[in-house]
């Protein structure tokens, strides 16, 4: 029987393993969507982190910002979920993703 881990220690895995390359990005992508279409069932603070993680992909895959920024976002977002803070949704219509602390702002969840 396979144990389900909950939704942040799964997405921090699925993270880590990405940044450590030992999954593709289009990897974590794909299962990333499956997670995008159920993130009004989940609660406020980790769908601010869905919308905040979308986001940040989005702009990689729009051509905004390049393979690197977008490594350098998410590095901040596995640091955040390593100590148990989830970033929350920033409506900053052009945030700047070298510089995380523009795009993602800091919420505690339990």
């Amino acid at each position: 029987m396979r144990c389900v881990m909950d939704l942040p220690t799964e997405l921090n895995a699925r993270l880590s393993a990405c940044l450590k390359g030992e999954r593709c990005l289009d990897d974590f992508r794909e299962w990333f969507a499956d997670v995008q279409r159920t993130a009004n069932q989940q609660d406020d603070s980790i769908r601010r982190l869905i919308f905040a993680l979308g986001y940040a992909i989005a702009l990689f895959a729009s051509g905004r910002v390049n393979q690197t920024e977008l490594r350098q976002s998410l590095e901040t977002f596995a640091k955040q979920l390593e100590n148990k803070v989830v970033p929350a949704y920033s409506s900053d219509p052009s945030p700047s993703v070298r510089r995380p602390e523009v795009c993602f702002a800091y919420a505690a969840y339990a």
